[in-house]
């Protein structure tokens, strides 16, 4: 059978009310080892659109251990407070043409949601080489990962898919809804094979050169994710999926 990781990052919001669906239907298939990655505060809540208050509240090891019990392979903590401080922010670029006077939404969101994504799929990346550590240090090697989030509850086993692609949900947000249409993809969910799921873990450093070079709009989360997805080739397929943002 196959070896399984499933990789949960951000914010470990809701994670009571998640945990049961998550060890149902998909830890309990076969070899499945947990991974987190997360920060060292309870939140980052959004308020407005460019907006978010912090919930200060600290995020322990041990609190962490006993909650999701021997499921759990490996966990990283990282200092929020230092990231915020120390990582350089993407800035607007002035230039005829620019995304950010051309496209109304992208105005309205800025590049404050540049950043943000930046954070997320930062955290995406060190849960990639956590993995890929436990791996080398074991020599237990997944052959699928599965990555997800705490605030998602998986209410039914997952729908059979081509083993060979990434299974993305075929939902999209509700200001985005109708617009399947435009390929856009959300990055709640996903599975599928390890060699295609690490390359994800080059996606932050693709945000500003997208933007840069080619004016993409990457503060839209299901546009960056589309657009990284041609760009490094993952193959992928949409499902309506039996998940749920709580």
């Amino acid at each position: 059978m196959a070896k399984q990781a499933v990789l949960l990052t951000g914010f470990l919001r809701k994670k009571d009310e998640t945990f049961w669906g998550l060890r149902q239907h998909v830890l309990s298939r076969g070899d499945t080892r947990l991974f987190i990655a997360t920060w060292d505060i309870a939140d980052s809540v959004r308020e407005a659109v460019t907006e978010h208050r912090i919930d200060p509240t600290p995020v322990a090891h041990a609190e962490i251990a006993a909650f999701y019990g021997d499921a759990l392979a490996d966990v990283a903590i990282h200092h929020f407070d230092a990231f915020e401080r120390y990582v350089p922010r993407i800035t607007e670029r002035a230039r005829e043409g620019d995304l950010f006077a051309i496209n109304a939404r992208a105005k309205l969101h800025g590049v404050y949601w540049m950043n943000r994504l930046f954070a997320q799929w930062w955290l995406v990346r060190q849960g990639l080489l956590m993995i890929a550590e436990h791996a080398r240090l074991t020599g237990w090697e997944p052959d699928v990962i599965c990555r997800t989030r705490t605030d998602i509850a998986l209410r039914e086993p997952l729908p059979e898919w081509p083993q060979d692609r990434v299974l993305l949900d075929a939902h999209l947000p509700g200001d985005l809804e109708g617009q399947n249409d435009r390929g856009l993809v959300p990055d709640w969910f996903m599975i599928g094979p390890a060699a295609e799921m690490m390359k994800l873990g080059d996606l932050c450093f693709a945000i500003e050169p997208l933007y840069d070079r080619q004016n993409a709009d990457v503060c839209n989360a299901e546009e960056l994710l589309r657009l990284f997805l041609v760009q490094r080739d993952i193959a992928y397929v949409s499902r309506s999926l039996p998940i749920t943002r709580v």
